[in-house]
């Protein structure tokens, strides 16, 4: 149900009318990016690659998505692609604190480089997926010409915890993938890292949210100090005030 939601969540925001357009032609990256949504109950992982690299970062790759004539069957895109997203991924093995945990397929798409999606932010991923973005332009490509665009969610989950992604790809050890880490929608931070160890992802924990509680902190501490100088002030001017009016 919870997955049913947050696809029905990237379809609306990703329709027409709802925002200024569903592709905006931005560049492709030069690596591989994951977009790291951290909450405090849950975590969500946005993947985008070209599409012919996925074999060699999950070690399974989308040719689901074909038709007898080896280019993007359309009818399938429209028919959901979640269990697509949790094949690819089921070989990569999650951890967080140690702990395995179940990273759920929320759902996948491809897009025509000529028209790519932003992919900077949690939004972003989340539009990217969205089965009403990408269809019509993709008609009679193949994976080569393809980029793909995957999003997964742990929920009940401590989103501080430090998360580890052990990918079984092929030939993923010494592979670059651009990190961009967010906590509640707010960017805390990014980094291009090698994955070493066979293709381990060890993602630390979420350190830019304790620095945007530690800022909040700080705010609150200078409002409680402007509110007692504004009481200060108002209390001396009413004993001015009084004063005044004794003498009188």
């Amino acid at each position: 149900m919870l997955r049913l939601v947050l696809v029905l969540v990237a379809f609306v925001v990703a329709t027409p009318g709802f925002a200024s357009g569903a592709t905006t032609g931005a560049v492709a990256p030069q690596h591989p990016v994951l977009i790291v949504d951290r909450r405090p109950q849950s975590v969500s992982l946005y993947f985008s690659l070209p599409a012919s690299d996925l074999t060699m970062l999950f070690g399974t790759g989308a040719e689901d998505l074909l038709g007898q004539d080896d280019t993007i069957d359309i009818e399938g895109l429209y028919e959901g692609t979640f269990e697509l997203a949790d094949r690819i991924f089921a070989s990569v093995q999650t951890a967080m604190d140690g702990r395995p945990v179940l990273f759920e397929g929320i759902s996948m798409m491809v897009h025509d480089p000529e028209a790519l999606p932003e992919f900077k932010t949690p939004w972003d991923g989340e539009t990217s997926i969205a089965v009403c973005t990408s269809p019509e332009t993709v008609d009679k490509m193949g994976l080569d010409a393809l980029q793909a665009y995957l999003g997964y969610f742990a929920w009940k989950v401590n989103g501080m915890a430090p998360i580890t992604l052990a990918f079984q790809g092929a030939d993923s050890s010494d592979l670059k993938i651009e990190i961009r880490e967010f906590w509640n929608m707010q960017h805390t931070g990014s980094r291009i890292e090698t994955l070493s160890g066979g293709g381990t992802l060890v993602l630390q924990a979420g350190q830019g949210s304790r620095l945007g509680s530690a800022t909040l902190w700080l705010l609150a501490v200078a409002c409680l100090g402007v509110a007692a100088v504004f009481f200060v002030l108002h209390a001396r001017e009413g004993r001015t005030g009084q004063k005044t009016l004794d003498r009188v």
